[in-house]
């Protein structure tokens, strides 16, 4: 019987458990593991076949990025004092090949590679995008002009434009090769002043991904924050004709908090992904149907903070990495005496359950 591709029959079919919540996770284009990392300063290769988790350590604080190389077993990771490690991850036990410490001055948001695989591309909070030598980790070139945060960045399916996204809402398109800026695109939409003050920036392009055609463009984030403090806004996703720069699409599915991540199947269907405002846990994935519809094609709910997505090699499964929000600071309570956060990796197929079988 053959396997039909049907996202709106999206379930769960592997859950990869820690005692604290997941930060990342994506697939290795082996397909054989699903890595994620956890606050503990480690990541964890998981065996898709045989559940086997083996860690790797070295980082001195929270992961908060990986990017594989599509040839090869090469696995970057960046953290939150903007160092960078390379792996071999396919190792029995991998150890880091390479390291650099302050790529970026503070977090380091989001990293990518170029299809050939010959330069990672990085951002961070220090307002700047970076191409490195991905063999040596050495600098070739800066890409400078946001003003403010930068969240996300994504490469276009060509291969020639780095796109980067900050806290104020502002796109911009680089080309990869000469560091020179083209053009700025408006998803001012993900961000607000709750306060009206001018010093309260809230929001931000939290994830970004282009189809596989190049011809849309897809933003991520929040729109009309509240209130800074317990991140309350509605769900917020900016699609783009690519281009021309121009807004298409705007969808603001029920719930609050941060759309998180998002990406394209190779029919042209959006997914991404929430994590609700702080004390409410309720994320998911939504599906939606290429096309100018504003509701989406298909809800899979998660009493969970969702926080990105990735899609295996084989076009069949999804990894998000989720976090359960159960810990407080116990008011006075003894250890013990109160839940604490734990999280997951879990792993979806986007076919119909199979048929149970009769006994």
């Amino acid at each position: 019987m053959s396997i039909v591709f049907d996202p709106t029959q999206t379930h769960e079919v592997q859950v990869f458990e820690h005692d604290e919540q997941f930060l990342t996770s994506r697939f290795s284009p082996c397909g054989r593991y699903v890595f994620g990392s956890t606050p503990d300063r480690n990541v964890y290769r998981h065996d898709l076949d045989t559940g086997e988790k083996v860690t790797l350590a070295g980082h001195p604080t929270w992961v908060s990025a990986m990017a594989f190389q599509t040839e090869g077993r090469t696995l970057f990771t960046g953290d939150y004092w903007g160092r960078i490690h390379s792996w071999q991850y396919d190792q029995p036990q991998p150890h880091t090949l390479n390291a650099l410490d302050m790529a970026h001055d503070g977090l380091l948001r989001d990293m990518s590679l170029t299809r050939d695989g010959r330069i990672l591309l990085t951002c961070g909070r220090d307002k700047v995008a970076r191409a490195w030598n991905a063999d040596d980790l050495s600098l070739i070139r800066e890409f400078v002009g946001h003003k403010d945060d930068i969240y996300s960045l994504a490469i276009s399916p060509g291969g020639q434009s780095l796109v980067t996204g900050d806290q104020l809402g502002v796109v911009k398109e680089w080309d990869i090769e000469t560091g020179r800026h083209v053009r700025d695109i408006d998803a001012s939409g993900l961000w607000s002043d709750p306060y009206k003050n001018g010093f309260v920036d809230m929001g931000g392009v939290r994830r970004m991904a282009f189809d596989h055609e190049g011809k849309r463009l897809v933003c991520t984030g929040m729109l009309n924050g509240t209130s800074f403090t317990f991140s309350v806004g509605s769900l917020g996703i900016l699609e783009f004709d690519w281009e021309t720069g121009k807004e298409i699409r705007r969808m603001e599915p029920e719930g609050g908090g941060f759309m998180l991540g998002a990406l394209y199947l190779p029919d042209g269907t959006l997914v991404t992904a929430a994590e609700g405002p702080h004390g409410k846990p309720h994320g998911g994935l939504w599906f939606w149907k290429d096309g100018a519809s504003t509701e989406p094609l298909f809800f899979l709910p998660q009493f969970l903070q969702t926080k990105e997505i990735d899609l295996h090699p084989d076009g069949l499964h999804l990894t998000a990495p989720h976090f359960l929000a159960l810990g407080h600071g116990g008011n006075g309570k003894r250890p013990g005496d109160y839940t604490t956060n734990f999280g997951s990796v879990r792993v979806y197929r986007m076919t119909a359950k199979p048929a149970a079988k009769v006994k």
